[in-house]
């Protein structure tokens, strides 16, 4: 605090991304690591696409409109228009994909900030191969791994407890 005034250089957050968010979160630490202290990469397909991400990721995001536990998670995460927000989303993936657009905004190497890779090894949205995909960005950043023996998609709200006890144990 300066004259009773926040420094903003000396603020920090750190970032926890699930599913689509891991990216943002990522890139979020590639492009501000002044702002980033660390970054958690939950169940995400990694540094490109699986071949099936767009068929994969249509017949999820249908199933889980008609899913009351899906429902409810993502009123809970985006609110009352939930429905919107996530066909946007969807649509933007699916664009993504058929475009075959760079995931991340400057290479992985660059990432300067501490980083976690999270998941289950039960997720059927990731690509099966996820786990290699994971030790290769490891490789390049120095990330550290957790792989949830059991769990679904996201392992942040399937395994709730067991990856909040890992994501406290990195962020602290």
């Amino acid at each position: 605090m300066k004259n009773g005034n926040l420094d903003r250089e000396t603020l920090t957050a750190s970032l926890v991304g699930s599913s689509g968010g891991a990216w943002a979160a990522i890139n979020a630490g590639l492009l501000r690591p002044d702002l980033v202290e660390k970054v958690v990469a939950d169940s995400f397909d990694g540094r490109t696409l699986a071949k099936n991400f767009v068929q994969n990721l249509i017949n999820e995001r249908s199933g889980a409109k008609q899913d009351g536990q899906a429902v409810w998670f993502y009123q809970w995460c985006q609110g009352e228009d939930w429905e919107r927000i996530v066909d946007m989303d969807t649509r933007a993936l699916v664009r993504c994909a058929e475009e075959k657009n760079p995931l991340f905004i400057k290479p992985l190497s660059e990432l300067k900030v501490p980083l976690l890779l999270l998941g289950s090894r039960g997720d059927e949205m990731t690509r099966p191969d996820f786990q290699e995909e994971y030790e290769v960005m490891a490789g390049e950043t120095g990330a550290e791994i957790c792989l949830l023996s059991e769990g679904g998609h996201p392992a942040i709200l399937s395994k709730a407890e067991q990856a909040a006890e890992f994501i406290c144990k990195f962020l602290h």
